[in-house]
């Protein structure tokens, strides 16, 4: 997981709030003047916001079948203000009940809960975590007990240790610290660039100096 840079809503996006005044997340929809709102948001956020990668998973998603938009803070819950129609609660996710998204749904179901979840819009992810060569996150060993706490929480309400994910990150770990071991760090970068988890090419670019490739 790393931050994400939220923009200002699309013009469409706030017209439909403003002028249509939708009382539920299913109205967005039914706009009378856009019919492809949703479509319209969910592209806008997945390219321009999160650079084509899950929000919570890093995964690269431009080829991934069935995208959705994710309310961080999950909508329908006892919030002091609705958040369904809240910009900077808006992101792009794949529909998996392994990881991300919809595995946070169905195991987050407190509104005390999502306050001990790392939030990627608000917070930055990357510099509480840490990888070791097989792929497994977790929090970087210097964080003190409270956000230690918080890392392995989100962690786990994300699962962001699924084996798939896991074996992901690993393979591009191996990458630098092996076969690509001799090359620069922007030419390493640029031939994973599609390969998605950013936050873990620059973990690894930093590691490959204190690691030894052991084949």
């Amino acid at each position: 997981m790393k931050h994400i840079n939220k923009g200002k809503p699309l013009t469409e996006f706030k017209d439909f709030v403003e002028n249509e005044k939708p009382t539920n997340w299913d109205d967005i929809h039914h706009s009378k003047r856009y019919p492809q709102l949703y479509e319209m948001c969910r592209d806008h956020i997945f390219l321009h916001e999160q650079n084509v990668l899950g929000a919570y998973t890093e995964r690269p998603l431009l080829n991934a079948g069935d995208l959705h938009i994710d309310h961080f803070r999950k909508k329908g819950m006892n919030w002091k203000k609705n958040v369904s129609f809240d910009w900077d609660n808006l992101l792009v996710e794949e529909r998996s009940s392994n990881y991300g998204a919809c595995y946070k749904d169905n195991h987050t179901s407190k509104i005390a809960d999502y306050e001990k979840l790392l939030n990627p819009v608000t917070d930055n992810p990357e510099s509480l975590t840490t990888y070791s060569t097989d792929g497994e996150m977790s929090p970087c060993k210097e964080l003190n007990a409270p956000d230690k706490e918080k890392v392995d929480f989100t962690i786990s309400r994300f699962n962001l240790n699924h084996k798939s994910l896991k074996n992901e990150r690993e393979t591009i770990i191996k990458y630098i610290l092996c076969d690509y071991a001799q090359l620069s760090d922007d030419t390493i970068r640029d031939a994973l660039k599609d390969n998605g988890y950013p936050s873990v090419v620059e973990w690894a670019l930093l590691a490959r100096y204190a690691i030894s490739c052991h084949k």
